[in-house]
């Protein structure tokens, strides 16, 4: 017998073959499914990290917006006390100035000395009294009336206690 004709005989029984092929094939459609189902669910997951990735980003954008919306309050909050800080600056020097021009100044009329000692109360400047300066005016009117409500409030205290 030639070579030829040994490789074209067939075994002696394909059943067993056929079975094996058939199993082979089934078991290779289950893998398939397998594989299909695998790479649905990887295409499903790629499409929900597309998804996080862009929330993140813009929860990163919107992140550095509001760090930069409290970085410019801060900013103006510091401006502002610095602001307020100078104007209280200027406002206790200019009080201070009035204090000492009305301290040094003598009075200018005698009544204004009289009314000033006959006052009941005597810690308590009247706003009545003539002062040629308007800011001296204004300063000592405030004077006046934070020393009537002081006085106001002892009464009250000690009435009530």
């Amino acid at each position: 017998m030639s070579q030829s004709q040994l490789a074209i005989q067939p075994p002696v029984s394909w059943q067993p073959l056929q079975e094996s092929l058939a199993e082979f094939h089934a078991e290779f459609a289950g893998l398939e499914q397998f594989v299909d189902r695998l790479l649905g669910e990887l295409d499903l997951l790629r499409g929900q990290l597309q998804q996080k990735a862009g929330e993140l980003a813009h929860e990163r954008s919107r992140s550095t917006e509001l760090a930069e919306l409290v970085a410019e309050q801060r900013r103006e909050v510091a401006q502002y006390q610095q602001e307020n800080k100078l104007e209280l600056q200027q406002l206790r020097e200019l009080v201070e100035r009035q204090a000492e021009l009305l301290r040094d100044a003598p009075p200018t009329r005698p009544r204004e000395i009289a009314a000033v000692e006959t006052a009941p109360e005597p810690d308590v400047v009247h706003a009545s009294q003539e002062v040629r300066d308007p800011v001296v005016s204004s300063v000592v009117a405030q004077f006046a009336k934070l020393q009537h409500d002081m006085a106001q409030r002892r009464k009250t205290k000690t009435s009530v206690n």
